[in-house]
């Protein structure tokens, strides 16, 4: 993972080097105010644009998959969800199963997890959220409809398939 972000930090820095020397034959070869000024502007964006990759080089973290820093667990009595994102505090909550009313799958789309929220009434404020990709995800799917607080015809229509 390190050597391709630092592959990728040359390349742009090696980018926009090249697009600032560019810009400024531009700005020398043309007789045109006008073009030499916009040459200009170009040159000094694509130059604050170096500076900023040459300030945040190295800095950038890998992808971790989140099933690798999320879990959920749960036996008969409870569940507990227990996350620690890279860069963040380590949390964990727990509820138990006699305490939730229903369940509702959240669409997040192609660059999210989707998410279980789990209601203790049917108030809008949910007690839990649980990401499907988190480690146990799929078993937990299978222990809501179990439990038939998830209902996996409902899911198929969310999806846009016919049940």
């Amino acid at each position: 993972m390190k050597t391709t972000a630092k592959f990728d930090g040359i390349i742009l820095t090696t980018a926009s080097l090249a697009a600032i020397v560019l810009s400024g034959i531009w700005a020398l070869s043309t007789p045109d105010l006008g073009e030499r000024l916009m040459a200009a502007g170009l040159a000094g964006i694509l130059g604050l644009g170096l500076l900023l990759a040459l300030f945040h080089r190295g800095k950038h973290m890998p992808y971790i998959p989140l099933r690798e820093w999320c879990t959920v667990s749960f036996d008969e009595h409870a569940l507990q969800v227990y996350s620690a994102p890279p860069g963040a505090e380590a949390w964990s909550q727990q509820a138990l199963w006699s305490d939730i009313a229903r369940a509702e799958v959240v669409e997040e789309g192609l660059y999210a997890s989707d998410r279980v929220l789990l209601f203790a009434d049917e108030s809008n404020a949910p007690m839990l959220d649980v990401p499907t990709e988190a480690k146990g995800g799929r078993e937990f799917l299978q222990e809501l409809f179990r439990r038939e607080l998830l209902d996996p015809k409902a899911l198929l229509v969310s999806e846009g398939k016919k049940p």
